[in-house]
């Protein structure tokens, strides 16, 4: 299944992989659908679900899902217990020009760079998830009554080391739509942009890719590895220990902190 679209009637779209002008450009916008009495019309963009940017996250850019190839399809339409199935075809758009060679050369950059906006973020969100969960640690330790100024303190260094990787993945500084002017683009910024341009935007074509897009992934592939990598060092060493120190204070299962 390449894409569902639920409704309801009466109820609004929903909004599914952000919104906004770029959605508006590259056809975005909901994951469902307006149902009411009579003739109901459902118009698909052909894009698949794109990479996920998550809503803690402020930048520039877009990630709508790729346009689905040239070729036949099936569509599928369910009613309760009702359905019917239907074939689609996609063709060629000949008023641009375009290729299936160039179409589909297309699909599959979108796809490899959509996976690294997705490798980005998940490490972002581990990243994240780790010094939530630490601060959370210390508090815990301290409710207990135990000694807590070494768990503070590799809590601290780890957290330290994390925020330096985090740092260069997004621009943290950036809260409001209005802050990447006044703050420079970190590598998230970057790979959405290159697949907003291997997208068709800001002069990238609706067809094969250019050769400066290739050659603009693979500059940024061994940067996302590297930060990456680190998360995965940090999270090897620095948690394990971490973990092992938490675990040394045999704490009881429940704590019940000062009122």
């Amino acid at each position: 299944t390449i894409r569902e679209f639920t409704g309801k009637a009466g109820a609004p779209a929903a909004p599914s992989g952000g919104g906004g002008f770029f959605a508006q450009m590259f056809g975005g916008g909901g994951g469902g659908f307006t149902v009411k009495a009579g003739l109901n019309t459902f118009v698909w963009s052909r894009r698949e679900e794109g990479p996920t940017i998550p809503s803690d996250v402020t930048l520039w850019g877009f990630a709508p899902g790729r346009e689905v190839p040239p070729g036949t399809y099936k569509v599928r339409l369910e009613a309760g217990d009702w359905s019917e199935e239907q074939e689609l075809v996609i063709a060629l758009n000949p008023k641009i020009g375009q290729t299936a060679e160039g179409a589909a050369e297309q699909y599959e950059l979108l796809g490899e760079i959509g996976d690294m906006i997705d490798d980005l973020y998940d490490g972002l969100g581990r990243l994240r998830d780790v010094k939530k969960q630490s601060a959370a640690a210390i508090e815990r330790v301290r409710s207990a009554g135990v000694d807590h100024e070494d768990v503070a303190a590799a809590a601290t260094a780890m957290r330290d080391k994390l925020t330096v990787i985090e740092e260069q993945i997004t621009q943290v500084k950036s809260k409001s739509g209005q802050d990447p002017i006044n703050f420079p683009p970190m590598l998230d910024n970057q790979v959405v942009n290159l697949y907003m341009y291997a997208l068709g935007g800001f002069g990238g074509g609706d067809n094969r890719p250019t050769d400066a897009a290739y050659e603009r992934l693979e500059d940024l592939r061994p940067q996302v590895a590297d930060l990456l990598g680190q998360i995965d060092a940090v999270i090897t060493a620095d948690l394990a220990a971490f973990n092992d120190l938490v675990a040394s204070k045999a704490l009881p299962a429940v704590v019940v902190g000062d009122t």
